[in-house]
């Protein structure tokens, strides 16, 4: 009896270990993962956005149309820090209020989306969020950029 009791003791704390385990390598990829979904879920909500709309057809003919965005967005983004606030604003709200990194993600992600751009969400830090765009162009390079804000990283990468 002692013996079946013992067992049982050290099965159950051998599950405990590898839950902790479990919860200290994968935590951050399960909630990056539940953050990306409800970021996704922002942007559908708010693709029909007129602000994004009108911003993104500014730059639809650019030769550089991620320049362009950055240039015609420069004066009109401006950064205010509101802990506490989960759900990001609506982009015409941001252009109108001011925001944080969730609103400035939300708002590019709308016009490089209306642009074409592939967008994904990127979670550097638990409390940050910006984005990453591609585009292929002619099937053989790929345009790749982080945007940050007010900044933005730009390269190409050829297709294998």
């Amino acid at each position: 009896m002692q013996e079946s009791t013992e067992r049982m003791i050290n099965g159950l704390f051998l599950v405990m270990v590898i839950v902790l385990i479990f919860n200290f390598f994968y935590r951050d990829e399960i909630s990056n993962e539940q953050r990306e979904q409800r970021y996704e879920s922002y942007l559908r909500n708010n693709l029909n956005d007129k602000t994004s709309i009108y911003l993104a057809n500014l730059c639809k003919y650019s030769s550089n149309q991620v320049s362009c965005v950055m240039k015609e967005t420069k004066d009109i983004t401006i950064y205010v820090a509101e802990p506490g606030r989960k759900k990001p604003k609506k982009p015409s709200d941001y252009v109108v209020e001011g925001g944080d990194c969730k609103d400035s993600a939300i708002f590019y992600a709308t016009i490089f989306s209306e642009l074409g751009y592939d967008v994904k969400f990127r979670f550097p830090l638990e409390t940050h969020v910006s984005i990453t765009i591609s585009k292929s162009f002619d099937g053989e390079k790929n345009y790749y950029c982080d945007i940050e804000s007010d900044s933005y990283d730009c390269h190409w990468v050829m297709s294998a």
